[in-house]
């Protein structure tokens, strides 16, 4: 991925992530981004239920990009933990799309 490219993504996921958290719980609930290749990965993160002082990530969503037509696809993670391309309503091919979905989860299947 281009570093123009990647350098946008990180922005336009940064903004969301602060958005995308209520105040009062910045403490317990924070996100992990994962940049590798062509693919955005979030992750919820939080304390471990049993120990409090480890930290447990959950994938929910992954944005990949392909250089040959400069669109971005978003996938989301089932129960067996594959990625599976996300179908929705509306056509997503950049990133404020895929985040448009994300936060509008009609399917529930980033926010369940």
């Amino acid at each position: 991925m281009p570093d123009e490219v990647r350098n946008n993504v990180t922005k336009q996921i940064d903004q969301f992530l602060k958005k995308t958290i209520p105040s009062h719980v910045t403490e317990k609930i924070g996100f992990q981004v994962t940049l590798k290749d062509n693919r955005v990965t979030l992750a919820e993160k939080r304390a471990c239920f049993t120990d409090k002082t480890r930290a447990t990530c959950c994938d929910f969503a992954q944005l990949r990009y392909t250089d040959y037509d400069n669109r971005w696809h978003l996938y989301w993670q089932r129960a067996s933990g594959k990625w599976w391309p996300y179908v929705p309503g509306k056509a997503a091919t950049t990133v404020a799309d895929c985040i448009r979905e994300i936060e509008e989860d009609v399917f529930g299947c980033f926010w369940g």
